[in-house]
């Protein structure tokens, strides 16, 4: 009896009010746009986001690997957040 496995590939990418890209290891929030590279080797500007991929393989329910890639990221400030510590601090 042949074995049936199934797989699933696919790619993600963040909303910017969630996480923020890391280069070197600052944020740079102003920098709106970036240069990906697709899967056909063309390259296009893409809006900079954190990008993630992954896969899923399973062979039953009992036997099922996930692997998940990420970019390096940062969690991004909200607005009420930026409101609050300004009014905190101005006290």
């Amino acid at each position: 009896m042949a074995s049936k496995k199934l797989k699933l590939s696919g790619a993600v990418e963040f909303s910017r009010n969630l996480i923020l890209p890391l280069e070197n290891a600052t944020v740079n929030e102003a920098k709106e746009s970036t240069m990906v590279t697709l899967s056909n080797g063309r390259q296009m500007s893409a809006p900079n986001r954190v990008r993630g991929l992954f896969n899923i393989e399973a062979a039953s329910w009992n036997d099922i690997v996930v692997k998940v890639s990420l970019e390096p990221f940062v969690l991004a400030k909200s607005k009420t957040d930026r409101t609050t510590k300004a009014t905190s601090n101005s006290w």
